[in-house]
């Protein structure tokens, strides 16, 4: 955001012509808009083969987890800065892996990873070998494995209900899992002629779900409803009739996520499309986003802004990570820095913060150019001027500010609390 931008924007607050929320609201997408490569810090390198997911822990935006096609999975604490002795910056450390010497480590690719709604001593994982797995952090074990019949895809913990978990596997059809009994209770079928790539449940109501798949279709469903789906989105639909096709997309469809009040949904498919639909109606919202590349297989992860006005959809686009306005579809920025397709990106709305996660083998991390003072702070160095050449040398006291918070009571690998 400009200057003058900022400025008018500072003076409408003043004026009363704005709230403090709209006003912070504007403020945070101005920064997105303005993000790159952060100068001064980097996340430290672990993975050996494409990292294919990621997510950060809900509660406080800390832990970073990545899954990648070896299996492995490893958590980055990104509010722990390990200075760096040959650079100016600082790197976001390994604080927990999951690696082949574990030997409850998955057998080969993982698919989806996912915190525990409110609670970063549990997560969960599926993929390739066909197991779900429910992990207690602090002991780095599973405390729960369920086989699958066929390779998972794609998994989803209800935040609402997070005792549900609804899985996308090669069947045409999703299965809902209750931890409760730990068995399989309800699948979705009827919709799908293909395999299943991805699956959600709605942030606002706990029976209402949503899965993609090589089909193109996107149907939504109620899991109370006993006769089928609720109805398939389809592009070719006026909103007026019931539409011929009954497709989301040409071709597979890649990737899908709610809008956080659960009004609308977006998705990203093979024919390089993103689309918003309108929920509710069933009906696509007729938003042009331009062409996004889309070379996926499998599913790939999207993100977006809770916190910005107007709100902003990120999309992993080949080797670029591309960031719209999500009301109008204006491209904002164009994102450079992988050397390989993007799989993955998280935002965090606690330090407006992106990552990003490619077949590479590299996570990247995107920063506002208004953090990057902020940044230098954190990775403990301040600027001093002597005889007026700047030099940089570590902030007292930042083993204190920073001290770790993992404890290694019952594990070597470090627990977390």
């Amino acid at each position: 955001m400009r200057f003058d931008s900022r400025l008018n924007l500072l003076y409408d607050l003043q004026r009363g012509c704005i709230s403090a929320a709209t006003f912070s609201r504007t403020q945070m997408a101005g920064k997105i808009a303005e993000l790159c490569l952060s100068k001064s810090l980097d996340v430290e390198r672990c993975h050996r083969s494409p990292v294919n997911t990621l997510h950060l822990d809900p509660v406080e935006g800390r832990y970073l987890l990545s899954a990648g096609a070896s299996g492995q999975i490893f958590i980055h604490d990104t509010h722990e800065v390990d200075p760096t002795e040959h650079s100016n910056g600082g790197t976001l450390k390994v604080v927990c892996r999951i690696d082949k010497s574990n030997r409850h480590c998955h057998e080969f690719s993982v698919e989806s990873i996912q915190w525990w709604p409110l609670d970063t001593g549990v997560f969960a994982s599926s993929g390739m070998d066909r197991n779900f797995k429910l992990w207690d952090t602090n002991r780095l074990r599973p405390v729960l494995v369920q086989k699958m019949e066929r390779r998972i895809y794609r998994h989803h913990v209800s935040s609402l209900n997070s005792q549900m978990v609804l899985f996308a596997t090669e069947y045409p059809y999703a299965q809902i899992m209750d931890l409760r009994v730990g068995t399989k209770i309800h699948q979705l079928s009827g919709a799908h002629r293909g395999t299943l790539l991805t699956v959600a449940w709605s942030p606002t109501c706990e029976n209402i779900c949503v899965t993609g798949g090589s089909d193109g279709k996107c149907v939504l469903w109620d899991i109370r409803y006993s006769r089928g789906h609720l109805t398939a989105l389809d592009v070719h639909s006026d909103g007026k009739g019931r539409g011929a096709h009954r497709k989301a997309h040409d071709g597979r469809l890649v990737s899908l996520k709610f809008t956080p009040d659960g009004t609308g949904l977006v998705t990203f498919g093979e024919d390089n499309a993103v689309r918003l639909w309108d929920v509710a109606l069933a009906k696509n919202r007729q938003i042009n986003f331009g062409r996004v590349k889309c070379h996926a297989l499998k599913g790939v992860k999207i993100a977006m802004t809770t916190d910005t006005s107007p709100p902003m959809v990120i999309v992993p686009s080949d080797q670029l990570v591309k960031i719209f306005d999500l009301t109008s579809g204006l491209k904002l920025i164009d994102l450079t820095g992988h050397f390989n397709s993007v799989n993955a990106v998280e935002y965090c709305s606690f330090s407006n913060r992106l990552y990003s996660a490619g077949s590479d083998r590299n996570i990247l991390l995107w920063t506002s150019t208004d953090l990057l003072d902020e940044e230098a702070n954190q990775k403990g160095y301040i600027q001093q001027e002597e005889s007026g050449v700047a030099t940089r040398k570590p902030r007292q006291g930042l083993s204190v500010v920073t001290q770790d918070n993992w404890s290694s009571d019952e594990d070597d690998n470090g627990p977390m609390r």
